[in-house]
């Protein structure tokens, strides 16, 4: 009687694990490739699906010392590159990771799973178009292939495409409706797209497939947290963090949550998680963190890091920075340059493309109220710390006009921010302001959408201001010629805080974190009035409520009484 060949026991029991790990008996399957192994120490296709195996049971260094020794006997062999590059990725290691599944495609240009791989680390490493270009190339090749259609879906949804993720995260849960990853995914596009309820489902559905999943449960935090109920969301928080005690996304998303409710304290420490999350650019600087000890001479280098808004916001701190001790380098965008140069404590100040100069130590601006203890009495110590260095671009003929209000206008914030369908309303809301005697009103509004200044030709009382606004410098000196201004939140709603001018911010029903719960005025700027939403999404009456305001103005104004001095309840 032949008994088989050590290499066709080893076959035998590769073919067994495979069958194994296609039901999910990873065990079983674990066990089925080391007795091929046994018989067959360099059976590649069996270190390469054992390593497949120790990945799924969550061993990633042994997964890929799996990967390392098939590739040892095949270095040619594409599947295990591929499968090192993902475990590659979850071991935080992206430059290996991309540097194997690029080895990967060199050889086999068409291969998917090596195509979505790719498209895992740029997603990973903030190239979400890159992302969205590995991805269609592996679908053009493979079109029922759950996880590039899923995670396809979240890279659009990074790029403000809901409609086609959503599409995307649909298919992939026609092909694999029991996977919580997709569900949850799912959830988050219906969430920036204002579907509460619908993303409330999905997340619950999340739940329900794997009830401690850490990233559904921050997720379902976050919405909770939209929908206004803050213990609940913090609980989530809190579950999701036991679990998970390094996830950054939910460390993140509770430190908005303890900065809403006025926690500064703590939610400034947390807000250093936001470094940490997935596809959240790094400020790439080299030069270390300064620990917000006394400077001694030394020099600093303060860096702008996300939104317009958030420098107009955070530049106050410079002033604090110089008082302990340091020679203070600025680095801002050149639409910010003319401005922050009226921004006491900055010794010099240099445009984001040019050459700086060697720096001991840096700081991300919105770092500053964490390195510096800020409190809510601190906040507003320095109002205004910008002022207008320029004279106003206004033609004086739109100044003049007889004892009429001069009051600028903004109905939208910046299309490409993820959340703008919460802040910004559709111009036709403001009929009722722009329908009253005695207003000129002026439109600081900057890329209008489409209808926008269509709808707004009506009004001969509106003038706009877009053309002359070269710069922020040229945007603060027009709102230094205003009585008022009137903004959602937007970097122009900022700028007018930050110069002192009076300012009525119109707030969605959920707020940013920095305009906090309840209050009508702001710790961070105090001459500025909030107007909030009483339900989601109605904007009528909050423009309503605005109306009756200007009215009360107008009268004071007859009256004498400054606009400073009025007493206002939103």
């Amino acid at each position: 009687m032949n008994l088989p060949s050590p290499q066709a026991l080893g076959e035998q029991h590769k073919n067994r694990g495979n069958d194994f790990l296609r039901q999910g008996r990873l065990a079983d399957a674990a066990r089925e490739y080391l007795r091929a192994l046994e018989c067959h120490p360099n059976h590649c296709a069996a270190l390469s699906n054992l390593g497949i195996v120790l990945q799924a049971q969550g061993k990633l260094e042994e997964a890929a010392d799996r990967f390392h020794q098939a590739l040892a006997i095949d270095p040619n062999f594409t599947a295990a590159l591929s499968n090192l590059s993902a475990v590659l990725h979850r071991l935080g290691r992206l430059p290996e990771a991309e540097f194997q599944v690029k080895k990967a495609l060199a050889l086999e240009p068409d291969f998917p799973d090596a195509r979505s791989n790719l498209g895992n680390v740029y997603l990973a490493r903030g190239r979400w178009a890159a992302a969205v270009e590995q991805y269609q190339y592996a679908l053009r090749h493979k079109p029922d292939f759950p996880d590039a259609l899923a995670n396809l879906g979240v890279a659009l949804q990074l790029q403000g495409k809901l409609t086609e993720a959503a599409a995307c995260l649909e298919h992939a849960l026609r092909l694999e409706p029991d996977s919580h990853e997709f569900w949850t995914n799912l959830g988050v596009v219906r969430h920036r797209q204002g579907n509460l309820e619908v993303a409330l489902a999905c997340l619950n559905h999340a739940l329900q497939l794997k009830p401690n999943d850490p990233e559904a449960l921050a997720n379902h935090g976050c919405l909770l947290l939209e929908l206004g109920q803050i213990p609940e969301a913090m609980a989530r928080f809190d579950t999701a963090l036991r679990i998970a005690p390094d996830l950054a996304e939910a460390h993140f998303a509770q430190s908005l949550a303890l900065l809403l409710t006025g926690d500064f304290e703590a939610g400034w420490r947390k807000h250093e998680w936001r470094w940490r999350r997935s596809g959240f650019p790094g400020h790439g600087r080299p030069e270390p963190l300064w620990d917000g000890q006394p400077l001694d001479g030394r020099s600093i280098l303060l860096h702008c890091e996300q939104g317009v808004g958030d420098s107009i916001q955070f530049i106050r701190f410079a002033r604090e920075v110089k008082a302990r001790g340091g020679y203070v380098v600025l680095k801002c965008p050149r639409a910010l340059s003319r401005l922050f140069a009226t921004v006491a404590g900055i010794d010099q100040s240099v445009i984001d493309e040019d050459p700086l100069p060697e720096c001991a130590c840096q700081a991300p601006l919105m770092s500053l109220p964490w390195l510096l203890g800020a409190t809510h009495d601190t906040l507003s110590a320095t109002i205004p710390y910008l002022t207008a260095p320029v004279p106003s671009p206004l033609p004086r003929s739109w100044i003049r006009a007889a004892d009429n209000l001069r009051v600028g206008l903004v109905w939208r914030g910046n299309a490409t921010f993820k959340e703008d369908f919460k802040r910004s309303m559709d111009p036709s809301f403001l009929a009722p302001l722009l329908e009253l005697p005695g207003i000129t009103f002026i439109d600081l509004q900057v890329a209008p959408r489409p209808g926008d200044r269509e709808f707004l030709a009506r009004y001969p009382n509106m003038l706009h201001a877009e053309g002359l606004l070269t710069d922020f410098a040229d945007t603060a000196a027009v709102l230094m010629d205003l009585d008022l201004v009137i903004s959602v939140d937007t970097s122009t709603l900022h700028l007018a805080g930050a110069l002192g001018r009076p300012v009525w911010a119109l707030l969605p029903f959920a707020p940013d974190w920095r305009w906090m719960l309840e209050r009508n005025d702001s710790p961070w700027y105090p001459t500025m009035t909030l107007f909030r939403q009483r339900q989601r999404g109605d904007w009528q009456e909050v423009i309503t409520r605005v109306k009756k305001q200007i009215e009360a103005m107008q009268t004071h104004r007859v009256q004498g009484c400054s606009i400073h001095h009025m007493a206002t309840r939103s």
